[in-house]
């Protein structure tokens, strides 16, 4: 809406730019490569570096809220190093924005302050979740292999107790057919 009301200028088409090749790339892996780890990894990698570009080149205060949705993504997917991976991106994009819009003004020291602590706390948020759903996951798996192991079992207790009573029949059916009638 900036570009397009105001012009913009060559920091504001850079950030456009970056933003609209992330959203056709992850389009394109989405559509194309939906069910594999390529989506995965080149939807997360393109979102992050549009990201450390609008963080780069963007003056506006607040913008580390834009690294929620990177996060959640990589979350989602279970993939601790793709979490890992993303968070150093953020936060190393994150410092290079603090060091490069640094001045003696309190106002932007404290912004860079209650920046680096939110980034801080999505990290720790992100890399903790994603431990705890990738551990809750494999518990679930190995109960469901669990019960799929007694299940086995009984079916192969059933197939066997349908066997012998297959048996006796033909026996009995043996035995009736030999009794004079």
């Amino acid at each position: 809406a900036f570009v397009l009301f105001s012009g913009g200028n060559g920091r504001t088409w850079i950030q456009l730019i970056a933003a609209g090749l992330a959203i056709l790339i992850s389009t394109v892996l989405f559509i194309t490569k939906r069910n594999t780890k390529m989506c995965a990894v080149g939807m997360m990698a393109s979102s992050a570096l549009a990201y450390a570009v609008i963080c780069l080149f963007n003056s506006t205060a607040g913008i580390y809220v834009y690294a929620i949705p990177i996060l959640f993504a990589a979350i989602a997917y279970l993939n601790i190093r793709m979490v890992l991976l993303g968070n150093a991106i953020i936060i190393l994009s994150n410092i290079l924005r603090i060091v490069m819009n640094w001045s003696s003004e309190s106002a932007v020291q404290t912004e860079a302050f209650v920046c680096m602590f939110s980034v801080a706390l999505m990290a720790y948020a992100s890399i903790n979740a994603t431990r705890l759903l990738i551990k809750f996951n494999e518990e679930n798996m190995n109960s469901i292999k669990e019960a799929a192991a007694l299940q086995e079992e009984s079916n192969r207790k059933m197939s066997l107790v349908a066997e012998n009573i297959i048996e006796h029949i033909d026996v009995t059916n043996g035995v009736a057919n030999d009794v004079p009638v």
